[in-house]
C-alpha cells in the first residue's frame, strides 16, 4: 500500500567518495561511512528510497514511519536495511545482503 521513489541507486566511485568526504574534509554533516572501496551503491547492490506521501516525496526521517520500510525489507529476505544499523541510521537505504 505504499509507493516509494528511487532517490539513488548506482553511484560512480567519484560521487561515493564525494559523499564520504562530506563532514570530514568538506562542509556538511556526515552522510555515509562507505568509501568507493566499501560502498554497495558503487557495485550496484544498494538503493535509496523515499516514500511518496500525499503526492510528495518524503525526504525527512520525520514524515514517515520508517519501520514500515524495514518490515518490507525483512519480509522479502536477502536484503539489509540502513534503519537497522547500530551506529548510523540510514532509513532510506536498502542493500543486497
Amino acid at each position: 500500500g505504499h509507493i516509494f521513489y528511487v532517490k539513488e541507486g548506482l553511484r560512480s566511485a567519484e560521487l561515493q567518495d564525494k559523499y564520504y568526504a562530506q563532514g570530514r574534509t568538506t562542509a556538511g554533516g556526515i552522510i555515509t561511512y562507505a568509501t568507493s572501496k566499501t560502498g554497495k551503491h558503487v557495485i550496484g547492490k544498494a538503493v535509496d528510497l523515499a516514500p511518496i506521501i500525499n503526492g510528495n516525496i518524503c525526504n525527512s526521517t520525520n514524515c514517515f514511519n520508517w519501520q514500515i520500510l524495514g518490515n518490507y525489507v525483512k519480509r522479502v529476505g536477502g536484503l539489509g536495511w540502513g534503519g537497522n544499523w547500530k551506529n548510523f541510521k540510514d532509513y532510506f537505504h536498502i542493500e543486497i545482503a
